[in-house]
């Protein structure tokens, strides 16, 4: 599932989460193990891919997903660490 957080791309995966089966859909509430693709425009430049960990809630409707994922932005010397809210769609590949 790709996904867009902090002016930065993620490609989602669903990891461990409690389900709730509807009729057509399903609705997770869970982990999700991230890579994220973000330039960084810092003096001290950090890699261009970073694997990273979120959480957040996912809708499955047949074959097409959608996501609230929230990811936490560690502190660094010129910002404080913060949570940032995002939005994600993608497909169920079970």
């Amino acid at each position: 599932m790709g996904g867009y957080v902090d002016q930065g791309a993620y490609l989602n995966f669903t990891g461990p989460a409690v389900t709730y089966n509807l009729k057509n859909s399903e609705l997770l509430l869970g982990m999700l193990p991230s890579l994220r693709f973000k330039e960084d425009k810092s003096s001290v430049k950090n890699s261009f891919v970073v694997p990273t960990l979120g959480a957040g809630i996912t809708y499955i409707y047949k074959s097409f997903a959608f996501q609230v994922p929230v990811y936490y932005n560690p502190k660094t010397a010129s910002n404080n660490g913060e949570w940032k809210l995002g939005v994600g769609a993608g497909l169920n590949l079970k």
